[in-house]
């Protein structure tokens, strides 16, 4: 599952840099796995004249989570920074339950104004993919998960962010 969510994070990344007119992609594969947290059977003890039986459950670490699904993107996006590089540089971090997508331009922008505008209504067409993932990081357990956008000019200086929850 962690795999399937890297890869639909990966396309997402595609489908964003698309959307602000970066150049060609090339498509990436991954292979399917699942994760599922398990639950064991303890053993019985004995209070009074009933007996209780103890289950050991592995908690799910809804960071850890994120983390483990922002590396496997992040391994599949090597080639896609490599052909947006003249554009801007691509980053998927893990901040705390949020994965975060932060695309900083390496060019100039002359109008942020405008670059912000167009980038809120790509975005706001894109929804349902960012909301996609929140869903699956939801199935995976990460109750409070989020994807955040955010685009920087190459001063750092915010341009546009959102966040989907």
């Amino acid at each position: 599952m962690k795999k399937r969510i890297a890869l639909i994070m990966v396309l997402v990344l595609l489908v964003s840099c698309l959307s602000v007119g970066c150049k060609k992609i090339e498509e990436q594969t991954i292979d399917k796995d699942s994760s599922v947290a398990s639950i064991e059977s303890g053993e019985e003890s004995d209070n009074d004249d009933s007996s209780v039986i103890v289950a050991e459950i592995d908690v799910v670490d809804p960071v850890k989570i994120v983390q483990e699904v922002v590396a496997e993107a992040n391994k599949e996006i090597d080639s896609l920074k490599e052909v947006f590089a003249d554009t801007m540089e691509i980053a998927i971090t893990a901040k705390g339950t949020a994965v975060v997508y932060t695309y900083t331009y390496v060019i100039d922008i002359p109008d942020v104004d405008a670059v912000a505008d167009a980038l809120e209504s790509s975005l706001e067409a894109q929804s349902a993919v960012f909301e996609g993932i929140v869903d699956a990081l939801k199935s995976e357990g990460v109750k409070e998960g989020s994807v955040i956008i955010e685009y920087l000019t190459k001063d750092g200086e915010m341009i546009y962010t959102i966040e989907y929850k």
